[in-house]
């Protein structure tokens, strides 16, 4: 990736690429199942705390995610008053959160997710898997 840092580990790879423009940094990973890709993740990393900076790069991805797969089949929230502030605090903490999953009868699956992605503690992220990686959670 142009400016960006790739790794490849046993089962993922991952590309890295900061947008001090954009206030945030973008990870790519790519997961392999059996020698086969089965889940691609997007995480955006926003560098600013404020809700509104974070609310509006997620209602972006949802808004879009709904034109292309229509109405999620799982929705979560939580977007607490007290969060507006230090909303990056929030998701860290675990107070601030959302869920969307789109989910097909052969398998395939596609989240939208604010919150802690793994070890990432704070990020909004896409993840998309085929019936072989579909993501339980």
């Amino acid at each position: 990736a142009e400016g960006g840092t790739f790794s490849k580990l046993s089962t993922v790879s991952s590309c890295t690429v900061k947008n001090p423009r954009a206030g945030a940094t973008r990870v790519t990973l790519f997961e392999w199942c059996d020698g086969a890709l089965c889940r691609i993740h997007t995480l955006a990393v926003i560098d600013r705390s404020d809700a509104a900076t974070w609310l509006g790069a997620f209602e972006l991805l949802r808004r879009e995610l709904v034109r292309s797969f229509g109405a999620p089949d799982e929705e979560q929230t939580q977007f607490p008053a007290e969060c507006e502030q230090d909303f990056s605090g929030c998701v860290r903490a675990g107070k601030a959160s959302a869920l969307y999953r789109w989910s097909w009868p052969d398998g395939h699956a596609v989240l939208l997710r604010l919150g802690e992605m793994g070890e990432v503690p704070a990020t909004i992220s896409v993840s998309y898997a085929n019936p072989s990686g579909n993501p339980s959670q």
